[in-house]
């Protein structure tokens, strides 16, 4: 663009694009206005001959700027510039960096830097990088301006060149430093020692500028203020830091594009307006809170009620500088409402910076062990258990059942190392060369067909008819069409159907059927190089070759589960039954060998890796070694066997149960437990290793043991004073109280509940046959069992029922003294303790608690309730996180703390925000405990109600290169541990949860958490008239803004007022819309680190892969305006790039006359239906990047829309928005739109909400 400014003297206004005001002034304002010089100009600090009506605020964060901020103000004439600053500072004018040895380090404390462009005509805006060599000697230059201390002198140097490490008048000084003769400076401290003035004037021709600016023109600028700490030797870190006029996020120093414009106005006294065109509302903190802090710290600083509630946390977890601190706020609760007028306490605590460094997992063989965006971290299905295996040419395709933060399906090299994954799940694969059929997969990816997928990157293929799936032959059903076995060669598929009694074979490149093969109840199957199909049926092993079939095998058998056949045709069969191993066969059928521990290994107790378990699949290796899917969990296996030797020479764990739980007991810090196992953990070597698998059920009325899943709560651990180990936990529909025995938990008490309604679906029966087969004994309500015999399992007279006040209680917390708290608020006591180790209770006799009644504090639900060793209680629940202490009496309380299902339409969360939150981490740990978020951080909290802490980040920020995956926290996270460790004689504190490995966390400088002074805070009836005037005038102003202009002409698209929203600081977007005769004309800036890229394979699944434009209208311009559901007409465009190509899909829910068959998503949590979804063509995509994201201009004819003409008035119901996602647009991380911001719009992890239109939330634009 050409730098005149004919434009910027139109009347300024503040646009849409401030939707959300981020918590930092980084980049708060886009351009900087020098106004002409009048007279003399007198530089001694005092500014009082300046115009300062072009003055612009900096500063780091709002909440410090009466102790970091400046004002800073630029004039001109035709011989100099002249730059003025007021800034707040509680150590002033503390720079030590001398001019004379290093002037290249003055940033490095007080200081005053700007970046320029030396070029006033040169286009805007400028391309230069620091990590582009030939930079280095580009026109452009930095100046600092700081006052050296020791000699009390104002200072100024200048560099060239986007290293700034070239003297920009080398001709005066090689070092960069300009003599006195060649500019004025001079510095002032403030009177009351908060801060001080400096101002300088630089004539043009210090500069070295190509030409003097003069008015009208634009210079590309940027600048920074920097606060030192007391010693005047270093800043005080990013705390410390404001970068400010800038077009856009990054560094100045970094990179000319985004700095943003000095503009050499013409004219004084420029209306406020201008300064503040494009700037974000700034939230008005009109009151002021002062405190010491003993030394440079993180800190936290809240207000309690004298009623123990906190009020108000006016500092969570920032750093602040030793000395006086005085934090600028807006007089509000946390509940943003007016704070009453009041006596209250203020507590703080200040503190080394506190974080969570990843040290391990278990149950999980990925490498890393957690998601990493280039698909190659993590390991398999987190939901399902393994089904079955495949050898590629250079390695293995390895499926799970199931799958939904994992992968259901991955290909790994021969090691084992992950290559990709997919989240397509598979019971039977089997690949040639370029492809992967599967069939049998569950979850959210199921198809009853046989599938095609490209073995390179696992995208889902059509064959030459373009057919997607392999129709079974005529005959069959839904259900006896289902797939029991597969395998490939030579160019045929050959598919067992159990229920039809046949095999398909089929022609892999059209789907057409070669021919069918009668066989008794076929099941896995495998094909021998000399065409001959060997294949599992009625527990034989049934070979057909040209037609006819022999059984070939019947003997060494046991439930024959799997089947292979080697290049020489040796012949590998997986054993379920007693036998658990594989027996290997000659050609003939000759038994020759087994592979793996007769019997294999323990269905629960001492875990043996010789031996295999309920085998499934299997399949030998390009080099003969044989891969085992070994079907159940506890844990999850994939082995590997040396065929010659028959023994063990690898093993792959995991996937974790969804939300990857895991817990430790202090009392045995040796041991984690993890999906119903007890992993041996290495400290020294940070491993873990089966020890255990504590239960299993294998009888049909045993017991289960508590579930490892995020539908189950966490299980939690004790050593009881008897020195006994117990356990608790859910496993739906049970909650279940085990109790050890050498190497296992044998469960001794349950509750349950019974709901039989048709369509409840939490209920899936007991699978404890006499009590589903029997509703007139066993009704709806609840019930109690407990273990009289000590066999474990379930017998009438065990089986206690409720009366209706205990009804789906749960155990929530287990004493050391056995004393059980349940989760109807009561409490009960063993009446005695068996030889055994297990307690006995009378539940019936259960006592009310401090909780009974108490409607806020109460339902001490499993997951949200804890207990320290002095006998306190700490209850999350129904938004009130709390402590009482053993005599009933709460001592402090946070309230109406945001549940998570309103907080997906809120900002990310971090230090202080508490929004999400879902449960307390286990226990409480040398006074700390821990809580989850929906979102994944963690807080961390005293047992004083001190907030301390924020660590791992909330998953919407997206992003998991490199190391970054470890910080990503549990996905939609409900629950885990925090807990404190001796290990090797050493205190440390751990965090343990995951998406689908079993993560454990290490959190540092809790020890170093010390308090504040604190005190008496008396907040008085003018401050809350004060703050309540200043909210309700911002309030005005957003309610103001929130409109959408369908503009005429596309050329005035860069002039009109977007709207948009922001995720966070990185991602956000705007959208501006424009029309013409024959077009509409869709704009977005978009902020975000990736690109518009999306690699999803179900194009009508796009969604889920993210990084998409989105674009919701309605068509119809009569429809009703109050439908609160789609009408025909109301569609849904979405907008990306596959294979850097645009690409778009038309979603409609309802078209008008429609007679086809609709298309329906369907998920646990319901349904949705469209009756059109198709690839949408009729448009163009302009795309360009930006340093911090990319521009992109959609056009789409009216004609394409079914709309004939745009008439001015007019008024569309219209939603814009993004959807982000990750670096290879494989996974949604965020959705964002313009006006709807309900539940169903946040979602990103449910099919038919991501789906579903939503007209009663779209906004209504007006046409120009």
């Amino acid at each position: 663009m050409k730098k005149r400014i004919g434009m910027y003297r139109i009347v300024a206004f503040i646009c849409l694009a401030l939707m959300v005001s981020t918590a930092s002034g980084r980049g708060r304002n886009k351009q900087l206005y020098a106004v002409p010089a009048q007279g003399k100009i007198t530089i001694d600090g005092k500014l009082d001959d300046w115009d300062l009506s072009g003055q612009i605020l900096s500063y780091v964060v709002p909440e410090t700027q009466d102790m970091q901020s400046a004002r800073t103000a630029m004039m001109y004439d035709d011989e100099a510039l002249y730059i003025s600053g007021i800034v707040r500072d509680t150590s002033p004018m503390m720079n030590r960096h001398d001019p004379n040895t290093n002037p290249e380090k003055a940033w490095d404390a007080d200081v005053c830097q700007l970046f320029f462009s030396l070029d006033p005509d040169e286009d805007l805006p400028l391309k230069y990088s620091q990590f582009k060599r030939q930079h280095d000697q580009s026109p452009v230059g930095s100046l600092m301006m700081w006052y050296f201390t020791d000699r009390k002198e104002a200072c100024l140097a200048m560099f060239q060149g986007m290293k700034f490490n070239k003297p920009l008048r080398p001709d005066l000084r090689e070092n960069g430093v300009i003599p006195h003769e060649y500019y004025s400076g001079a510095y002032r401290e403030q009177e009351d020692g908060g801060g001080y003035t400096f101002e300088y004037r630089i004539p043009w021709e210090t500069f070295n500028l190509k030409r003097v600016p003069k008015a009208d023109d634009i210079l590309a600028m940027s600048m920074a203020v920097f606060w030192s700490r007391p010693d005047g030797l270093k800043t005080a870190g990013g705390a410390a830091w404001a970068y400010d006029v800038m077009s856009g996020p990054g560094f100045s120093f970094q990179s000319s594009a985004v700095w943003g414009k000095l503009v050499f106005w013409p004219e004084n006294n420029i209306d406020e307006s201008m300064i503040t065109a494009g700037m974000p509302p700034e939230k008005p903190l009109p009151l002021k809170f002062s405190y010491d802090v003993p030394e440079d710290s993180e800190i936290s600083v809240q207000l309690y009620s004298e009623e123990g509630e906190i009020v108000r946390m006016l500092v969570p977890q920032q750093y602040r500088r030793a000395g006086k601190n005085t934090e600028m706020w807006d007089g509000l609760d946390d509940q943003g409402l007016p704070l009453p007028a009041g006596k209250y306490i203020w507590k703080g605590i200040y503190h080394e910076p506190i974080k969570a460094e990843w040290r391990l997992s278990v149950n999980n063989s990925g490498t890393p062990p957690y998601p990493t965006d280039d698909n190659k971290g993590g390991w398999g299905g987190d939901h399902g258990r393994p089904s079955t295996v495949c050898s590629t040419p250079d390695g293995m395709l390895l499926a799970w059942s199931a799958c939904e933060y994992g992968w259901g399906i991955i290909r790994v090299d021969l090691d084992g190392k992950k290559m990709w994954g997919s989240k397509h799940s598979a019971t039977y694969v089997s690949a040639d060369d370029k492809h992967i059929f599967l069939a049998g997969g569950h979850g959210f990816n199921s198809d009853p067909s046989v599938q095609i997928l490209d073995l390179k990157d696992s995208r889902p293929m059509s064959l030459e008819n373009g057919k997607p799936t392999f129709i079974a032959p005529e005959g069959g059903t839904d259900e006896t069409n289902e797939v029991t076995g597969l395998d490939c060669a030579n160019g045929k598929l050959y598919v067992s159907y159990a229920q039809r009694n046949l095999i398909g074979v089929f022609d892999i490149r059209d789907g057409s059927i070669s021919k069918t093969l009668a066989v008794p109840s076929p099941e896995r199957l495998a094909v021998a190089k000399d065409g001959t199909v060997l294949v599992i049926s009625e527990g034989k092993i049934v070979a057909i070759k040209e037609g006819k079939s022999v059984d070939l095998i019947t003997t060494n058998l046991d439930s024959p589960s799997g089947v292979d056949v080697a290049e020489d045709g040796t012949i590998y069969v997986a054993n379920r039954g007693e036998l658990q191993n594989i027996s290997v066969f000659d050609p003939s059928g000759k038994y020759l060998k087994s592979i793996g521990k007769d019997g294999g290994r323990p269905a629960k107790g001492r875990y043996d890796r010789s031996g295999m378990y309920m085998s499934g699949g299997m399949e030998l290796d390009s080099e003969g070694r044989l891969w085992v899917a070994e079907t159940t969990d506890g844990p999850k296996r994939i082995s590997v066997w040396d065929t010659e030797s028959g023994e063990n020479v690898d093993e792959f764990f995991g996937a974790s149960a969804y939300f990857g739980y895991g817990y430790i007991d202090p009392d045995q810090p040796d041991m984690m437990f993890a999906h119903y196992v007890l992993w041996k953990l290495d400290w020294e070597n940070l491993k873990g290793y089966p020890y255990t698998t504590i239960w299993r059920k294998t009888e049909p009325t045993m017991m289960v043991p508590p579930g490892p899943s995020g539908y189950s709560s966490v299980t939690r651990f004790i050593t009881a004073e008897n020195g006994r180990q117990y356990a608790w936990g859910t496993n739906r529909p049970f909650s279940v109280l085990s109790y050890r025995d050498g190497d296992l938990f044998k469960p001794c008490a349950a509750f349950f509940s019974i709901k039989r309604e048709k369509g409840q679906e939490e209920y899936q029966g007991t699978e404890i046959p006499f009590i589903d087969s029997d509703a007139e004994t066993y009704p709806n309500g609840s019930y109690f069992w407990q273990d009289k015999n000590n066999d474990q399992c379930l017998q009438p007279d065990e089986v206690l029922p409720f009366p209706g006040k205990f009804n789906h209680t749960k155990f929530a917390w287990l004493q050391k003294d056995l004393g059980l708290w349940l989760g109807n608020n009561t409490f009960v006591m063993p009446t005695e303790i068996t030889e055994t180790g297990q307690p006995v209770y009378d539940v019936l006799k259960a006592q009310e608690t401090v909780f009974s009644g108490n409607v806020q504090g109460g339902n001490v639900r499993h997951g949200y309730f804890a207990r320290d060793e002095e006998g306190n209680l700490y209850s999350f629940n129904r938004g009130m996180l709390g402590k009482w202490n053993p005599d009933g009496k709460r001592e402090w309380y946070y309230d109406d703390i945001v549940n998570w299902h309103k907080a997906l339409n809120m900002p990310i969360t971090g230090p202080g925000r508490l929004w999400g939150m879902s449960g307390i981490m286990g226990g409480v740990s040398d006074r700390y405990f821990g809580t989850m978020t929906y979102f994944g951080p963690n807080h961390i909290f005293r047992d004083d109600g001190m907030y301390v802490a924020a660590v791992l980040k909330d998953g919407r920020v997206g992003g998991r290169a490199d190391k970054k995956g470890t910080q990503e926290g549990q996905p939609e996270g409900q629950n885990g541990q925090f807990v404190m460790l001796n290990i090797d004689g050493e205190d440390r504190f751990f965090i343990i949860h995951g998406g689908q490995d079993s993560r454990v966390w290490e959190v540092l400088n809790l020890d170093t958490v010390k308090d504040l002074e604190g005190g008496i805070y008396h907040h008085s009836n003018e401050q809350v008239e004060l703050a309540a005037a200043a909210m309700e005038e911002y309030n005005a102003f957003i309610a103001d803004t929130k409109r959408l202009i369908i503009v005429r002409g596309k050329s005035a698209l860069e002039t009109s007022q977007p709207v948009g929203r922001s995720v966070d600081s990185n991602r956000g977007f705007k959208a501006r819309v424009a029309y013409d005769a024959e077009n509409m004309y869709f704009k977005f800036d978009v902020d975000t680190p990736f690109e518009l890229t999306n690699a999803e394979p179900e194009s009508k699944l796009i969604f889920r892969g993210g990084n998409i434009i989105d674009i919701q209208l309605a068509t119809d311009l009569k429809a009703d305006p109050a439908r609160k559901t789609p009408a025909p007409g109301d569609i849904r465009i979405l907008i990306t790039r596959k294979n850097g190509k645009p690409f778009a899909m038309l979603y409609e829910t309802k078209v008008k006359d429609f007679e086809g068959e609709p298309i329906v998503f369907e998920s646990p949590t319901g349904s949705e239906t469209f009756d059109r979804i198709e690839v949408f063509e009729d448009f163009e995509l302009t795309y360009h990047k930006t340093l911090g994201g990319f521009e992109a201009l959609v056009t789409i004819p009216l004609e394409a829309l079914g709309i004939t003409e745009l008439k001015p008035g007019e008024k569309i119901k219209m939603d814009l928005g993004y959807i982000f996602g990750n670096n290879q647009g494989t996974r949604t991380a965020a959705r964002s739109h313009a006006r709807n911001n309900s539940f169903t719009a946040n979602v990103t992890n449910d099919i038919p909400h991501e789906s579903r239109l939503e007209p009663a939330e779209w906004g209504e634009a007006t046409v120009e």
